[in-house]
Order: C-alpha cells, then sequence, then structure tokens
C-alpha cells in the first residue's frame, strides 16, 4: 500500500508491505537505526512499531508521522522558513521543495470516500517524475530536480559521464588490458533537462538585440544576464529569468561571429550571472529574412552543437549532497533567433545534453559538413529517440540526438526600465547624444547603456548595483562623486545644443553663432 509519510526532512510517498513490520520499514526508507510512528502530528500517539500496517488499520494514502535525528549527511536546512525559496535556490531548498511539495491532486468526488481532512490514494501528492502525470500534461523531460528525487527514492548515485579511459598500473602507457580497455560508449536520450524555462522580464531585450543584426546584417551573440527561479508549471521546474542582454567584444561576419571577451566578473556583488547566450542565424534572401535551418530541415547543425557543448563546460553545475561537490551538467541555456519558413524572426531554445557535454570534452565527436550529422571518432552504440532499437555509429550519427528542448515567454517586469535602444557601437559624441544631459536613474536604468560606460567610469560598479538593487541613496552617493562629474563634464563638449533662428524659425545644430539659413546673428 501507498502511505504518506511525514518527518523532519519534510513528506514522501512511500510504497511498504502490507503484512511487514512498520518500523523496520521506515528504518530503511530513511537510512536511519532508530525513529518513532505516530498516528497524529501532535506526536503523542505512538505506534507500535512492530506491528504491520495491516494490523494498524492503515490504508492507501493513510498520513503517517515520524520523528528520528536527521543523520549528518542529510540536509537540516530543509527545515528553514518557506520565505527561503525566494532567494537563489540551493540544493537544500531544492530537496525541501521536493519532500513537501509532490504533485498536489485535488479530492475525487467519485473516488474519494473520505472527508476533507483525509488523504486516500486517488488524491495523496504523486512523486515529481510520475510518468502518467508527465504524459497527460504533454511534459516531455523531468525536471533536473524531479530527476534528481527518482535517483535518490531508487538509491541510485548521480555523476558526470567521463569517457576519459584511465590506464592502470600493472603495466606501460602503451599497453592496455582487459581493465583499461577501451570499451564502447553507449548513448541514451537524455530524459531531464537541467532548465525548464527561459524567461525574458521584457519583450524589448529580444526587440532590442534583433535590431542589433538589421542594422548590421552580420550575425551577432550576446550573453543572457539574470537569476535563476523556481518554475511551478513543471513538478521541481527550474526557470532562467533574463534582465540583461551583454553584447561583449566580438567579430561578427555574414555567416557567423568569434567571441572576443567572455569574463562576466563585473557580475560579481551584482545577484546577477550570465545564465545563457542568444545568437542570431538569419540571412536575407529575395528581400525576406531566410535560414538555412528551414532550407536543408535541421534544428542545430553539427559544428552549433558542438559549440554549445563547450559553451555548456565552461558554466558547469555545482551539485553539493551530504558534503560532497561534484560537477553535473550545465544550467547555461541557448536562445537561436532565426527565420520562420514565412520569413518571421522565431526564438529556438536548447541545450545539449551531458552525454553530449562529455564526448566533446574528449573529442570523440566531431562535426561535419553535412548539418545533421556527426562523425564518431570512437566506436558509439547510441539507442534511436523511439527507443526502438540500439544503433552503431558507422561512424555518423545524427546530431539531433544531442539535442534537449526547452520553452521560453516574456512578461513585462523588468529590472531594467529603460527600454532604449542601444547601438552595438557607440561613439562619445553617440553618448552625449544618447544622455542629452539626463543622468537620472530612469535614464540609467538601461543594462545596454550600462555596458556602453562599463569602461569609462570609475564608479561604474557602485552605480550599475545601485540600479540592479533599486538603491536611490547608493545612486545619489554616485552622482555627487567625482569619478561621475568627471565622466559627465567629458561629455559636455560633444554636445550638440540646438536653437531656432528668430527671423527664418530655422533649427541651426552646434554651436555656430550666425543662421546657415538666413545669415542672421544667434540673439
Amino acid at each position: 500500500m501507498i502511505l504518506i509519510v511525514r518527518g523532519p526532512d519534510g513528506q514522501r510517498r512511500m510504497q511498504v508491505e502490507d503484512a511487514e513490520a512498520i518500523g523496520r520499514q521506515l528504518k530503511n526508507a530513511f537510512g536511519v537505526e532508530s525513529l518513532c510512528v505516530f498516528m497524529q502530528p501532535d506526536a503523542v500517539d505512538k505506534i507500535d512499531e512492530e506491528q504491520s500496517p495491516d494490523a494498524l488499520g492503515l490504508k492507501n494514502g493513510s498520513v503517517v508521522y515520524v520523528q528520528y535525528d536527521v543523520p549528518a549527511g542529510m540536509h537540516s536546512s530543509n527545515r528553514q522558513a518557506s520565505a527561503a525559496q525566494d532567494l537563489p535556490v540551493s540544493e537544500g531548498a531544492a530537496r525541501k521543495r521536493t519532500t513537501e511539495r509532490g504533485i498536489h491532486r485535488e479530492r475525487d468526488e467519485m473516488m474519494c470516500q473520505h472527508d476533507s481532512r483525509a488523504m486516500c490514494s486517488h488524491c495523496a501528492p504523486l512523486d515529481p517524475w510520475d510518468e502518467r502525470y508527465h504524459r497527460e500534461n504533454m511534459i516531455k523531460y523531468l525536471s533536473f530536480g524531479s530527476y534528481k528525487e527518482m535517483m535518490r527514492s531508487n538509491k541510485k548515485e548521480m555523476c558526470a559521464e567521463s569517457y576519459t579511459v584511465a590506464v592502470c598500473g600493472d603495466h606501460g602507457q602503451n599497453t592496455r588490458c582487459a581493465r583499461c580497455q577501451e570499451r564502447s560508449i553507449i548513448l541514451m536520450p537524455q530524459t531531464f533537462r537541467m532548465i525548464d524555462h527561459v524567461e525574458f522580464d521584457g519583450q524589448y531585450l529580444v526587440e532590442n538585440f534583433i535590431r542589433g543584426w538589421k542594422d548590421s546584417r552580420r550575425q551577432r551573440v550576446g550573453f543572457l544576464v539574470g537569476r535563476y527561479r523556481e518554475y511551478d508549471l513543471v513538478p521541481l521546474g527550474m526557470k532562467a529569468v533574463v534582465s540583461g542582454i551583454w553584447e561583449p567584444e566580438q567579430e561578427n561576419y555574414p555567416d557567423g561571429f568569434v567571441v572576443l571577451d567572455e569574463c562576466s566578473e563585473f557580475l560579481c556583488g551584482s545577484g546577477l550571472e550570465v545564465v545563457g547566450m542568444i545568437y542570431t542565424d538569419i540571412h536575407v534572401e529575395g528581400g525576406e529574412m531566410r535560414s538555412d535551418k528551414v532550407a536543408r530541415d535541421y534544428f542545430l547543425s553539427s559544428l552549433e552543437i558542438q559549440f554549445i557543448a563547450r559553451m555548456q563546460q565552461k558554466h558547469p553545475y555545482v551539485m553539493t549532497d551530504g558534503g560532497r561537490t561534484d560537477e553535473f551538467g550545465s544550467r547555461f541555456v541557448t536562445i537561436v533567433a532565426t527565420a520562420d519558413a514565412e520569413g518571421n524572426v522565431v526564438l529556438k531554445e536548447y541545450q545539449v545534453s551531458t552525454q553530449c557535454m562529455a564526448l566533446v570534452k574528449e573529442d570523440a565527436v566531431l562535426a561535419t559538413e553535412e548539418p545533421r550529422m556527426f562523425m564518431a571518432a570512437k566506436d558509439i552504440v547510441y539507442r534511436t529517440k523511439s527507443n526502438a532499437e540500439m544503433v552503431k555509429a558507422d561512424p555518423y550519427f545524427p546530431g539531433d540526438f544531442f539535442i534537449v528542448r526547452l520553452t521560453h515567454g516574456c512578461r513585462h517586469n523588468p529590472m531594467f526600465s529603460n527600454e532604449e535602444y542601444v547601438p552595438a557601437k557607440m561613439s562619445r559624441k553617440r553618448m552625449a547624444e544618447c544622455f542629452g544631459g539626463d543622468f537620472s536613474m530612469q535614464k540609467l536604468s538601461s543594462f545596454s547603456l550600462l555596458m556602453k560606460i562599463r569602461g569609462v567610469l570609475g564608479k561604474w560598479k557602485e552605480l550599475f548595483n545601485s540600479i540592479v538593487s533599486g538603491d536611490g541613496r547608493m545612486f545619489e552617493e554616485v552622482l555627487r562623486s567625482k569619478e561621475f562629474k568627471v565622466f559627465a563634464s567629458g561629455l559636455e563638449k560633444y554636445v550638440c545644443k540646438s536653437w531656432a533662428c528668430e527671423r527664418c524659425t530655422f533649427i541651426n545644430e552646434g554651436s555656430l553663432n550666425e543662421c546657415k539659413m538666413c545669415r542672421a546673428e544667434k540673439m
């Protein structure tokens, strides 16, 4: 039968044997040597641990309460206040959400024969990885949080894939024995995703980025800057909330780009981080926007997949559990701005699998001129996505095998409220025109504009943090600083002030003392 067990580490849904001692089953499940079992949360009426669930009159969905000492390897932080879930999500917070928030189900009026305070197998919370729930709600992948809890429930260890062959010390470096012989690499379709959703906190972010491509007609790349937050539409889901797009120093070409600067140390202390990247893959043909992806029918080329894998390697996810720290996959997301068959710009969101990251790291797979195919540099066997059969790479195999799809959306809740477009290249004169003498918090609340003045303002970090946190006092202190006054005064000489001629009303630009149209003197 299924019991709902509530204890120091939250709530679990457990399968127990009807005729076996309940105490022994719960001790094994929680990994403790001793515990006390109660029928009520007040811990007054203790249950005889040697009795079976049947003998105690327990039914499917019955709730029992346990008390025990939390083992050293478990997270005592799970008992922290739920308000902590609004902070950047830690391993402890993720575990708390799992144990206290399974997949909630309402009472079924037809099947549930109990009052509103009770629970049965028809309304008890489901496991976060419940296959039927995901199928009925058309959720293709498990969230990483659900996947972790499923592995933990099945007592399976999680570790990152590695295809490095270690040579044992019983023989020379150029010899292989049965223990260190290179074996076939078996690939399986990934069933989970590290991030479930990408949310832009303002649609203007994408629109301004695309406008940068339209101005140059050369491919561009930008890093997505934001934070990771819970995503309630998927059990134990996570989303990347994007508040700004940082376009690093880069070389741009009609068919690609080269990133010259990836250092994001300037974000330290701001609460923001690089959560992914966005790049364009669009060209103009016959006056309309087109993409090779549509013409040749593929999602990502093998070269793009390889690039994404290397970027994910540079941004690994560090998983802490029981005092042990390991790297596992990456939360780094990729958005591709491309064109659909009708010539509209669309966004496609991706990650690549953890197996792909490991294979690219070992140079075990190589990109090819055929965009849909990889070439295997090692002996690789893979299961088709339909799980129908195992296929040997001979040596080519489809790159789509590595792709993990996400979803994306926008909401109007911008951290940076100034939505004005800022061109990619900005001289001091254009910067002076952009400000127009306005150094208000509203004007400076532009991520793109802040990026343009990052190298020319001494108090830039304080200014950036004041806008991110909305700290008006800190902002005013920056404006009163010597560094900011030097910056502002340095722009004044580039300001072109206009004036209207009193004789002919012609608008003159700059500091001329006579009207260009009628030669009248400036009054």
